[in-house]
């Protein structure tokens, strides 16, 4: 599905009449498995929405995102595009803003952007953590602050939003130090009893197939440290099969560990 497909709203008839609501619609390709040649239809994507609902394309939220990135003086690369037909995210990295949590393993900064056509997800900006070794992605909803950009007529906020944003990628490199610091305290091993603790009293909204798969992972692939525990997860909640769930569960995930590793410094 093509992520930057044109996308419009259409009045919703009922009865021969307009409803007061509009369908999203976006622009789908077919092919003729016959001929080969290729059609297009206009398919709607989302339940109805007011008469006053603002689209935001989804090119125009990379736009932003790319622009973002072109104004710091550092070389950024796309790193991750998600679009499940209504809502999407695109990714950014840099491997210039680099910190140490461990010898020989680094993070890095990300910059990231969701949309929706539904109104599911609103248009927003943050942070997150790229684990260089394995290029793990951890999204933090509580170390990283978020923008919101809100949708009016002419988006006259924007401009003051995308500064706000800009100033705060400005301290990157800061955040990215503050972050890896806290992650340092999971170096410390772990066993089976530190294992059952963090999940009855730290990710106890982890759904259970989800935890499956991290533990699957912890054991397979991962140092036996709480740092070791926090990659099983970000690996499962990044490389997985996408969904804005398996991302929010990311975030959650990577939150609850590093309030762990709080208590795991204040205990020290």
């Amino acid at each position: 599905m093509n992520a930057y497909a044109p996308i419009r709203t259409e009045p919703m008839v009922v009865d021969g009449k307009e409803s007061g609501y509009r369908m999203v619609q976006l622009e789908t390709e077919h092919r003729n498995s016959e001929t080969g040649s290729t059609f297009t239809t206009w398919d709607d994507i989302s339940r109805p929405v007011s008469n006053n609902y603002l689209l935001v394309p989804n090119s125009d939220v990379r736009n932003i995102v790319e622009d973002l990135a072109k104004q710091t003086t550092w070389d950024w690369n796309e790193s991750k595009t998600f679009f499940d037909g209504k809502r999407y995210m695109v990714t950014m990295t840099t491997n210039e803003i680099q910190s140490q949590v461990d010898v020989g393993d680094n993070v890095s900064l990300g910059i990231g952007a969701w949309n929706s056509y539904d109104g599911s997800k609103a248009f927003s900006l943050f942070m997150f953590i790229n684990r260089l070794i394995c290029l793990n992605g951890m999204l933090s909803k509580k170390m990283f602050n978020t923008f919101r950009f809100r949708h009016t007529q002419d988006n006259s906020e924007w401009h003051e939003e995308a500064e706000n944003a800009f100033r705060y990628i400005q301290s990157g490199p800061e955040k990215v130090k503050e972050w890896s610091i806290a992650a340092g305290n999971l170096l410390e091993p772990i066993d089976l009893s530190n294992l059952s603790r963090i999940r009855q009293h730290w990710i106890k909204d982890l759904p259970v197939t989800t935890y499956g798969k991290v533990m699957d992972h912890f054991w397979e692939n991962e140092e036996r440290t709480g740092w070791g525990f926090l990659n099983a997860g970000a690996n499962v909640l990044w490389h997985g099969k996408p969904t804005v769930a398996q991302y929010d569960n990311n975030a959650y995930f990577t939150d609850k560990m590093l309030e762990y590793a709080g208590e795991l410094q204040a205990l020290a």
